[in-house]
């Protein structure tokens, strides 16, 4: 990964239109590593999303700061849709207090 970005900053200008896919692996491997501690699915799944968008998005030509943009958005909207999810889910499946016996 080091190697990765000191070959694309002695690239000069043209390098900043891999940022995307920079950043996308960078946040890739933050997700991977979250995943591997946590054990959460959407972590794996968002790392993936994070690295095939990432790289998309640079394939595309939206390189620079608008495609690293992209990618945040992109990233930062599939991380509500899944906390939303999972606020759903523990609202739907959790029991309230006032359903629970107290044993009065």
């Amino acid at each position: 990964m080091t190697l990765l970005i000191l070959y694309l900053v002695l690239r000069g200008p043209a390098a900043l239109n891999w940022m995307p896919a920079v950043g996308g692996l960078i946040l890739g491997f933050i997700f991977l590593w979250n995943g591997y501690k946590s054990a959460l699915l959407r972590h794996f799944f968002m790392a993936l999303f994070c690295m095939l968008a990432g790289a998309g998005i640079a394939f595309a030509g939206l390189g620079g700061m608008t495609g690293t943009a992209l990618l945040f958005a992109l990233a930062g909207i599939l991380s509500l849709i899944f906390g939303f999810w999972n606020r759903w889910i523990y609202l739907h499946h959790t029991p309230s207090s006032t359903e629970v016996d107290h044993g009065n």
